[in-house]
């Protein structure tokens, strides 16, 4: 199973060193570059568990209109 993350989970996952879960539990966890980039900015507490997590993808967004219905319908 794959699962597409934002930043929030992830977040919150690496301050209890718990990110690693996602991948046993999911197998494959699949991040938007702008996601990726969030979590590399100054001493966030994810930074060095996304940079070694195992079963991880970082894709860049090629549709933001796409990006943008999906805000909408998360926030609705």
């Amino acid at each position: 199973m794959i699962i597409v993350s934002d930043t929030t989970p992830i977040s919150e996952l690496a301050k209890v060193e718990l990110l690693d879960l996602l991948p046993q539990i999911f197998g494959k966890v699949v991040i938007p570059q702008g996601v990726f980039d969030e979590l590399q900015t100054g001493q966030h507490p994810a930074a060095s568990f996304v940079q070694n997590l195992t079963g991880l993808e970082v894709v860049t967004v090629n549709n933001q209109q796409v990006v943008e219905e999906l805000q909408i319908r998360k926030w609705t």
